[in-house]
């Protein structure tokens, strides 16, 4: 009974004064709906007891404390515990159900079934909950394949994408006035970011390695997990974007070789710019805007929307991973298309007119390196959009075993290969050229 009528529970601290004197509305912030029994509330600094109850559900309306206020008789009994809806900290106490006694099932967050917080009296099997992606109970990077495989990853994408842009800084300053070349250091600016992702989330696991269940909730709300999913965000978003840009380039080049259509001096960094802005302010914005926590929903730091949910953190995801992203691979694809149709017509060209001009073929030459480069990124990028767009708008779901690979080694994949596809050659060139000219001076001499 609230003031002079009766009200539902659901009805109470719901922001709307459905009370004469609005009493229903008063104290919400220190007040907690439990459905431990039909009407409770309680202050977040009081301890529940349930002891009672035949069944306990805590409902959504928890927040991340509340767990670990409480507090089971050490002879209650219960046919049901559900908790998946209560948000948890690492306050949790360890052997957290040594006190009860369930018979039929808890349903719980993954933490709350591993041994640490489970204890002795709960078997394994009565405790259920949904499956992490990577992590286990002990470590972050739970298969020790995977956690082979991501520190290769990292490792290339860091030092080989180093050596690239070291390479072009001290050996091909002169080339970077050029278009396509400063396009093409960009995205080695851009993988470079998704190597230094890679080494923090392995470095992570080495950190917690036996003990990641324990730091679970601290490591996904952490600063450091904010700045790898950032990090991770930036790098894809702007690598699409300048191999777009690298699209556009090689195709005006190649259409228009005189120069009647190009990207201008100016144009170029007005692209630079724009590419970094808009990659910056899509991957800033889950950290400006807290409700959505897209960083914090796993251990990768990671928000592509390969498993289905709800809430602003996945339309979010969507949106930007899935739809923006499906719209430049499709004006890629377009632009590729183009770029080969050119060829093919100007090669006809050339062999009616028995003319092969040095500079068509020239760029032709640098079209098919750097289309290596756009379609090995496309291949990688487009089946997973794929993916991702039949689990949006089907029943279709991602095994977890899938979404694993496409975490660890799909999506970081190119940034390790492009450096070897857009340098590597160029450096053996170089090298080739080097040790012709050595020889020919010994020679002469």
């Amino acid at each position: 009974m609230y003031g002079f009528k009766c009200i539902a529970k659901s009805q109470v601290c719901n922001m709307i004064e459905d009370c004469p004197d609005g009493s229903d509305e008063s104290n919400c912030d220190d007040c907690i709906l439990t459905q431990c029994s039909p009407d409770v509330c309680i202050p977040d600094h009081w301890s529940l007891n349930c002891s009672t109850a035949n069944s306990l559900k805590m409902n959504e309306t928890n927040e991340v404390t509340n767990l670990r206020n409480l507090v089971f008789s050490q002879y209650a009994e219960y046919q049901i515990v559900d908790l998946r809806s209560t948000l948890l900290s690492d306050f949790i106490k360890e052997k957290f159900f040594n006190n009860i006694t369930v018979t039929g099932k808890v349903l719980a967050d993954y933490k709350l079934c591993c041994s640490y917080f489970r204890g002795e009296k709960l078997p394994a099997h009565q405790c259920e909950a949904e499956e992490e992606t990577l992590s286990t109970c002990e470590d972050l990077i739970g298969d020790s394949l995977k956690r082979v495989l991501l520190w290769i990853v990292a490792l290339c994408a860091v030092f080989g994408n180093m050596t690239a842009l070291g390479y072009r800084i001290l050996f091909e300053r002169a080339t970077l006035h050029l278009t396509y070349v400063l396009f093409v250091t960009c995205l080695g600016v851009s993988d470079l970011l998704m190597g230094v992702y890679l080494v923090i989330i392995a470095s992570v696991d080495v950190v917690y390695r036996g003990v990641y269940i324990v730091h679970k909730m601290s490591w996904k709300q952490s600063t450091l997990c904010q700045i790898a999913g950032t990090l991770a965000t930036l790098s894809s978003e702007t690598s699409t974007l300048f191999i777009l840009f690298i699209t556009l380039e090689r195709f005006l080049t190649i259409r228009f070789p005189f120069g009647e259509h190009k990207i201008s001096s100016l144009g170029k960094y007005v692209l630079i710019s724009v590419a970094l802005c808009f990659g910056l302010l899509l991957s800033v914005a889950p950290i400006l805007f807290r409700d959505m926590s897209l960083y914090s929903n796993n251990g990768m730091c990671l928000g592509f929307p390969l498993r289905k949910s709800s809430g602003t953190a996945w339309i979010y995801s969507v949106t930007v991973f899935l739809f923006f992203n499906s719209i430049l691979f499709v004006v890629i694809a377009i632009g590729q298309f183009l770029i080969f149709i050119t060829i093919s017509q100007q090669s006809s060209k050339f062999k009616s007119e028995s003319q092969a001009s040095a500079r068509r073929a020239d760029n032709i030459t640098v079209a098919l390196k750097l289309s290596v480069v756009v379609l090995s990124n496309f291949i990688c990028w487009f089946p997973v959009c794929v993916l991702a767009i039949r689990t949006v708008f089907s029943d279709y779901e991602v095994t977890l075993e899938t979404y694993a690979w496409i975490i660890v080694l799909v999506l970081p994949f190119n940034s390790a290969l492009n450096p070897v596809l857009y340098t590597l050659p160029r450096i053996s060139k170089s090298w080739t050229d080097f040790k012709r000219r050595q020889s020919t001076r010994v020679s002469k001499s």
